[in-house]
């Protein structure tokens, strides 16, 4: 009696930490997504980037540069972007916040970007994405670059 009531008491445990700690598969999804549109970026590929993206009427993209400089992208401004130069540079993102609630999903995150001759540039960046046709898409962003104290 003691071993089942142990051994159904550590299953417990064990189903409850795992609950925990997953990952869903709707949050690896939105990393997915998030990270593939940051390689795009980077390698100048607009095409990818843009598939990462269902640009909607009220999708927005948000970067707020050093000295209160900004950068405010409308869907229309969006929908018309030209051709990119690849940057060469590569990201690290971490500290993911995710929050899923049905279709819809918004992600945070700080990102490293790191240039080909090693400067480094820092962000906080968040992600508005929805689920269409079963597939994650950004709907709108925010960038916040600062410097590390």
């Amino acid at each position: 009696m003691k071993f089942q009531s142990f051994f159904l008491f550590a299953s417990f445990m064990l189903l409850s930490l795992t609950a925990v700690f997953a990952q869903s598969a709707d949050e690896a999804a939105i990393k997915k997504v998030i990270e593939a549109e940051t390689a795009a970026w980077h390698a100048g590929d607009l095409k990818a980037q843009m598939a990462c993206w269902q640009v909607q009427a009220y999708s927005r993209a948000i970067i707020s540069a050093g000295g209160g400089a900004h950068y405010d992208l409308s869907a229309e401004m969006m929908k018309n972007l030209q051709p990119l130069t690849p940057t060469g540079a590569t990201s690290t993102n971490t500290n993911y916040l995710i929050s899923v609630k049905g279709d819809m999903a918004w992600s945070s995150h700080d990102q490293v970007n790191t240039e080909k001759n090693g400067s480094k540039t820092f962000s906080h960046e968040m992600r508005i994405l929805e689920k269409i046709g079963g597939t994650w898409k950004i709907v709108g962003m925010s960038v916040h670059f600062y410097q590390p104290q």
